[in-house]
């Protein structure tokens, strides 16, 4: 049958996961784990050949350092239920980051299902199409309902929509500006931007939102540092213009009362009480806690998964704490969880993954690569300044599989001179 032909290959598992990832319920997890018990058969069917990459001295250890990395953000979550309040809890959030766990073995799989991320871009740039079309359809004839109200498709809620959805459109960008892209690619690319851009304005996204401008702006010094010229800067300067004029209208009344919350929560008093209730004030009620709960256990945290209804001797008002997830700030959340010391160790973690994967690779010359992946570093990091980042099973399959992705294709160039590495630059 065709239908069974087509999922026997690995690769229409890559695609599969990269088209229906922000469109299908649950598909990214179930995916995820497919592709990840396929990897795990290659490793012990084959694991010598599944693993020999020809590097030497500091190279070779990021065969195992990087994948560690990846690891350890599991491993420390369940480390964490050894000093939590309640133990079971901090297992359970442990498992809820699961998605790291699998991280080496996808890598496996993805050298096998031998997919470039070049190829990907399109399916991408068609679930962009198939967004704004289901974010229309749901605008003009089901204008009561929850996709018309905040946009959220296949995802849990709008917000990780958005979350997921500013990675896709600045990888999009940084496609769509390569100097050898040709025409015909180009307009897909760019009809799939706008498009897709208008379906992420439906999230009524802020931090995402800022978050994205900013990441264009950085992609639109780089390209036009070494060949700047007149047609390209006006035809990106009125593409920005173009989709600031989309923006303006959805996002201009969440803007304007920002300032009106955090005056109403500094005021204090019955003042604060009623800012609790909004948005911006809520936050800060939340970083407030926060704050307090790392002064009363500042070295090993509270144990994985801590709420602010957990600590509600620090809340504002104790007989009413927050009923949320988390504390809305991913930073925040690392430190209350493992304390400074977890704390330090993910800070090196990340500071290692960011040189060996990005950094390194750029200077090799897989520029093309090593920016896609720093897109999607930049868009959780960012993401990670007002909401948890990594917190959510959507949001960390989308970033366990983009990142061992491209990592699986920058392994293939490792053997390669750095001239001659880079067939997507």
């Amino acid at each position: 049958m065709p239908i069974l032909s087509f999922l026997s290959r690995p690769s229409s598992w890559v695609l599969l996961f990269v088209f229906t990832c922000q469109l299908i319920f649950t598909s990214p997890e179930l995916i995820l784990v497919g592709m990840a018990l396929m990897g795990s058969v290659l490793f012990f069917r084959d694991h010598k050949r599944s693993l020999v990459v020809d590097w030497t001295g500091s190279d070779a250890r990021a065969l195992w350092l990087v994948p560690i990395g990846f690891a350890s953000v599991f491993w420390i979550k369940l480390l964490s239920a050894s000093w939590a309040l309640d133990s079971q809890q901090a297992i359970d959030n442990a498992f809820n980051s699961i998605h790291f766990l699998l991280w080496p073995a996808l890598v496996l799989f993805f050298r096998k299902a031998n997919v470039s991320v070049r190829q990907t871009e399109s399916w991408a740039a068609a679930s962009m199409i198939v967004l704004m079309i289901w974010y229309l359809v749901a605008r003009l004839f089901f204008p009561s309902s929850v996709d018309a109200q905040c946009f959220k498709a296949g995802a849990h809620d709008c917000g990780l929509l958005g979350q997921t959805m500013a990675f896709m459109l600045l990888w999009l960008f940084i496609a769509m500006t390569r100097p050898d892209i040709q025409k015909t690619e180009k307009v897909y690319l760019i009809s799939a931007l706008v498009a897709g851009w208008l379906a992420f304005l439906g999230t009524l996204r802020r931090t995402e939102l800022l978050g994205l401008l900013l990441g264009m702006s950085v992609v639109l010094l780089w390209r036009f540092k070494k060949s700047f010229s007149l047609k390209k800067a006006t035809i990106s300067l009125g593409l920005c213009v173009l989709l600031m004029m989309m923006a303006w209208p959805v996002v201009n009344p969440r803007f304007s009362i920002v300032a009106h919350e955090v005056g109403l929560y500094l005021e204090g008093g019955v003042a604060r009480v009623q800012a609790l209730n909004t948005s911006v004030g809520g936050r800060l009620e939340m970083y407030r806690i926060a704050l307090e709960a790392i002064q009363e256990r500042p070295w090993f945290g509270w144990g994985a998964g801590l709420k602010p209804i957990h600590v509600p001797q620090f809340a504002t008002d104790p007989s009413n704490p927050y009923g949320y997830s988390n504390f809305h700030q991913q930073y925040l959340q690392v430190v209350l969880e493992v304390g400074a010391l977890g704390a330090t160790l993910a800070l090196v973690l990340f500071v290692y993954l960011i040189r060996r994967m990005v950094a390194i690779p750029w200077q090799q010359g897989h520029k093309e690569l090593s920016a896609i992946l720093a897109a999607l570093f930049f868009t959780y990091a960012w993401k990670a300044l007002a909401n948890g980042a990594l917190l959510y099973s959507v949001t960390n399959s989308v970033f366990v599989f983009f990142s061992a992705l491209i990592w699986a294709e920058l392994l293939k160039f490792s053997t390669q001179l750095p001239q001659a590495a880079e067939v997507n630059r």
